[in-house]
């Protein structure tokens, strides 16, 4: 673990191994990302592509995160030069090019996730939640304090995901959400919220939580996954949960310990995550 590396809400307060937990001190650190072609001259695919991944960029921007440990709080950018934000147009065409590519080969079934798959909410705090000093304090988590006490000035995030986790995998664990279950529900939450000690090895998590970032003035924080519809009880009623404004803003209150405003779940197509009018989607 580098020495910049912060030790926060082990489990055990002994084991400073613990590494799913760790945040890095810099981790708000602005970056510059410059996306070259091939080839000395750039041609119209290479044009093409340049917009496709602005397309992306922009997504990621409004709904996700970029990065490593991106299920567990970082990721969530700023883009503030170099990629036009008028892309509707290419990403109607992008995701033309989605549908009709080819279906991976068998040896790999599982397959990439899916747009079609992708829901999530943004939550954003009260303003009288976040009036008062040390107002991040009522998050019940060890090592808030300190970690604010190194930043320089007022934080401008907040390293509060593993609580709306924890929230989350509480949720998950009560057979009660699910009634009519018959599969394994401790397997199901692993399968769904990821798990480091298993047979077949680590799995990662299919449910992101960002940490509280700032924007425009007010503090908030995304959920989001992917989770296909059609899946077993466990599966559907974590999409029911991550559509459902009301249950989620109580879910999201409890885990944090302060006042939520609003919840506003994402746009429910791909079409619309990415800009697209419904009109020019079915055009």
């Amino acid at each position: 673990m580098a020495a910049d590396s912060l030790p926060l809400w082990s489990r055990d307060r002994n084991r400073k191994e613990h590494r799913g937990w760790r945040l890095p001190s810099r981790a708000g650190s602005e970056l510059s990302l410059r996306i070259l072609p091939m080839r000395l001259e750039a041609d119209a695919a290479w044009r093409r592509t340049a917009l496709d991944l602005g397309a992306i960029l922009r997504l990621i921007e409004r709904y996700g995160a970029l990065g490593a440990k991106s299920s567990t709080g970082q990721g969530v950018i700023r883009l503030v030069q170099g990629v036009d934000p008028q892309v509707p147009e290419q990403s109607k065409v992008w995701l033309e090019e989605l549908r009709t590519r080819p279906a991976k080969v068998a040896s790999n079934p599982v397959g990439a996730p899916s747009l079609d798959a992708f829901l999530g909410a943004t939550v954003e705090l009260a303003a009288g939640a976040t009036a008062a000093p040390n107002w991040w304090r009522a998050i019940p988590l060890d090592g808030i304090a300190e970690f604010i006490s190194v930043q320089h000035g007022a934080p401008t995030w907040i390293p509060a995901a593993p609580a709306v986790r924890a929230e989350l995998r509480s949720w998950l664990r009560t057979p009660s959400n699910f009634p009519r279950l018959r599969a394994n529900l401790t397997q199901e939450r692993h399968r769904l919220m990821g798990v480091v000690l298993q047979p077949d090895g680590p799995k990662g998590s299919d449910v992101f939580v960002t940490h509280m970032y700032q924007h425009d003035g007010q503090w908030r924080m995304r959920l989001f996954g992917f989770v296909p519809n059609g899946g077993n009880e466990v599966a559907q009623g974590l999409r029911n949960l991550l559509r459902d404004r009301d249950q989620l803003l109580v879910r999201v209150q409890a885990a944090l310990g302060l006042e939520v405003a609003d919840v506003t779940p994402y746009p429910e197509t791909a079409p619309e995550l990415l800009g697209v009018p419904k009109e020019a989607a079915h055009a």
